[in-house]
């Protein structure tokens, strides 16, 4: 099963999971994670909680607001230290299925897009949280899941993930099932084009 790739994400989808009791749970997640052994699994894509309902619940935000950072909310930052702890090449990416009301400045369905400024600070400050926790961030989608993206937040992010320190960080877009604007927006310009790793 090597080359697969696994999410964690649409709202809960592995809330359960740390319900399990000891030794059955080290023995899922093995099964999981370890190389060469079970799925073997080689990228975990995780849900940046958002506080909305996603799908199956809600992953709760490090940002309930501006003025409020807690990296200890959820469960997505235990799911990835235990990846890595099994096998320590596995890459990892993140999405934002929602984003709370604020960053959009009008409520949950509001855009992020409407001031990219604060969907980038908010995207940035989840990612330096990930330092708490010994992790770095592989591959950002630099989208808002099937529900459209910005190519002013895409160039916006790069910069900012190259000022930040994270070079390292991959942005991949194009997460829209349905269409591949992403993809023909890439053709004609430049700045975008570069600032893409790859297409979704």
């Amino acid at each position: 099963w090597q080359g697969i790739g696994h999410i964690s994400g649409g709202g809960a989808t592995s809330r359960l999971l740390f319900s399990y009791p000891q030794p059955q749970l080290d023995a899922i997640l093995d099964y999981l994670f370890l190389p060469r052994f079970g799925l073997s699994t080689q990228l975990l894509k995780v849900e940046i909680g958002g506080d909305g309902q996603s799908s199956e619940g809600v992953e709760p935000s490090h940002m309930h607001a501006a003025d409020d950072l807690n990296y200890q909310r959820g469960y997505e930052w235990r799911l990835m230290v235990e990846a890595k702890k099994r096998n320590p090449h596995i890459r990892l990416g993140a999405l934002a299925w929602t984003w709370p009301g604020w960053v959009g400045e009008g409520g949950r369905h509001a855009s992020p897009w409407n001031d990219v400024s604060i969907s980038v600070n908010y995207t940035i400050c989840w990612i330096r949280g990930l330092a708490q926790y010994n992790l770095t961030l592989d591959i950002i989608d630099a989208d808002w899941n099937e529900r459209g993206w910005s190519p002013a937040f895409v160039v916006a992010l790069r910069a900012a993930l190259d000022a930040e320190g994270f070079a390292q960080t991959r942005i991949l877009c194009g997460d829209d099932a349905h269409s591949f604007v992403c993809a023909d927006s890439l053709k004609d310009n430049a700045e975008l084009s570069s600032a893409v790793f790859a297409l979704g």
